[in-house]
């Protein structure tokens, strides 16, 4: 614990609160898990299997597996025009 304090919040009556603050960590905020998954290329995966002479880890039972996990909900309207968010839902 940082011992982290807010300033006085007038919507609660002046109270200070402790802020809550988790990356006390090597590596600072990067070190959180925000849920945020960026898969491995199909030669990535494909390379592990060879090593691991494990066919059952290549990138297309890997794909498969990936997708049974995966649910995918598009941004709002507005965060897409805003961010110029782009994406293909056929590929989803």
């Amino acid at each position: 614990d940082w011992a982290h304090q807010t300033v006085p919040q007038s919507n609660l009556g002046g109270r200070v609160d402790w802020m809550s603050l988790r990356e006390g960590v090597l590596g600072g905020s990067t070190a959180m898990n925000t849920m945020y998954l960026i898969r491995p290329s199909s030669p990535e995966m494909d390379t592990w299997a060879e090593l691991l002479d494990a066919s059952t880890y290549n990138s297309q039972s890997m794909h498969t597996a990936m997708h049974k996990s995966e649910t995918f909900i598009p941004p709002l309207i507005e965060p897409q025009r805003v961010g110029n968010i782009q994406y293909d839902v056929r590929i989803m």
